[in-house]
């Protein structure tokens, strides 16, 4: 039986950014054993690690979940080798780690160890390990259907060598209900109810007139999604989500729906609106004992909005677009902290219409792009951008220097390891 506990985190906003070069370094006061705890007796013993005299503690995961994985029986490493593939799935009520061939040992399932409770976010699927290996050549991604988010806890340390993808899924034009988020993110808005985006700043709908409708707007997260464009005749494009409030691990806030002004019939059934909106990307944190080191890529985007396209039966371009979904979240947590590689949680870009789809944010900004105007009568209008997400790093000491960022309006933050456990 999984036990659950309630756990809230402040931390302070930042945009969607791809990082290079992020490094801290642990300042040990006293002999460590590689994980924290001290080997000399001069320390005290921690329920994550120690620095000098003092405890530190990851963000997001309280002590009790902490204890759980650090302590009693032996953790599965997970190490699979290169080529083989790796997925967060939900099998059932079950939420576990797929591998194939194999984990790196004879197990081919890794099973999460407890839910944890967040006010006012998704449950947090925890997963305890004794160290985590992904090498260049190994892909790990999640299922559409895994629907919480997940902390990683690694006893040991953990490199990322190849590539860890919790991003949003890109939404069919003949899907219904809105598209999915990434793990721990939100769901796009609907062809029925609800049309807007889900999460704390989901994009809304456009207005509709007879005949055409305006786009809806982005989901917001790290940074606000960009409003919707309007239709010819004018109808109003939907607003563009908030940015959220950075508190529990969540993902980003999905776009909004497609609007039009006439009843939709495909295969038979009538729908009152148009292409569903895209979901928000992902919450991953790794959090290590030991040493944490990305020298591949961890991506967490939110999904753009549907590829659409005239045909004799149904003109797409008499729809409003449907808005992106913002990006997720990504946490970093050990003692010392390397990013040689690129991490991305960016926002998705809105959908085509009669005007070109609103770009998605790759940076906290003041507004996502909005849909371009339809220039012509009976055209919709297209959908807005998803905002940014959030990146953090959390190291025992020293200060994370971004030396290099890939994003224009993004910035790496970097945060020292707490100094008082998160609380259930």
């Amino acid at each position: 039986m999984q036990r659950a506990m309630h756990v809230s985190s402040l931390v302070m906003l930042i945009g969607t950014i791809a990082c290079g070069s992020v490094s801290a370094t642990h300042d040990a006061g006293t002999e460590s054993d590689g994980q924290g705890q001290p080997t000399d007796g001069a320390g005290p013993v921690c329920d994550f690690a120690a620095v000098g005299s003092a405890c530190v503690f990851p963000p997001h995961v309280p002590t009790s979940a902490m204890a759980t994985c650090f302590t009693g029986s032996a953790l599965p490493a997970l190490k699979p080798a290169v080529g083989a593939t790796v997925v967060f799935q939900k099998t059932g009520s079950t939420y576990e780690l797929a591998c194939t061939p194999d984990c790196g040992s004879a197990a081919t399932k890794i099973s999460a160890q407890e839910a944890v409770f967040q006010t006012g976010g998704p449950l947090i699927e925890v997963f305890c390990l004794s160290s985590i290996s992904i090498p260049a050549g190994v892909a790990v991604t999640a299922a559409p259907t895994f629907d919480r988010a997940i902390a990683a806890l690694a006893s040991g340390t953990i490199t990322v060598g190849g590539t860890i993808d919790v991003s949003a899924t890109t939404p069919s034009a003949g899907d219904i209900a809105g598209g999915s988020g990434g793990p721990g993110g939100y769901p796009g808005g609907g062809r029925v109810a609800p049309f807007n985006g889900g999460g704390p700043c989901g994009g809304t709908i456009g207005a509709a007139v007879t005949g055409t409708g305006g786009g809806a707007g982005g989901g917001g997260h790290g940074g606000v999604g960009g409003n919707g464009g309007i239709s010819s005749p004018a109808a109003a494009g939907g607003v563009g989500g908030c940015t959220a409030s950075y508190g529990p691990l969540e993902g980003g806030s999905g776009g909004g729906g497609g609007a039009v002004g006439t009843v939709i019939a495909v295969g038979g059934t009538n729908f009152p609106e148009g292409f569903t909106g895209a979901g928000g990307g992902g919450a991953l944190a790794l959090i290590a004992r030991g040493a944490l080191t990305v020298s591949g890529s961890i991506t967490a985007n939110g999904a753009a909005g549907p590829v659409t396209a005239d045909n004799a039966s149904f003109k797409y371009d008499a729809l409003g677009g449907t808005g992106g979904g913002a990006g997720g979240t990504i946490v970093l947590a050990g003692l010392s902290v390397d990013v040689s590689g690129t991490l991305r949680a960016e926002g998705g870009k809105g959908s085509v219409a009669w005007g070109a789809g609103g770009a998605g944010a790759q940076g906290a900004t003041a507004n996502g792009s909005s849909g371009a105007n339809a220039p012509a009568v009976n055209n919709g209008g297209a959908g807005g951008g998803g905002g940014g997400g959030y990146v953090r790093i959390f190291a025992a000491s020293g200060t994370a220097t971004c030396a290099t960022i890939a994003s224009p309006r993004g910035g790496c933050e970097n945060n020292p390891l707490r100094t008082t456990a998160a609380t259930p």
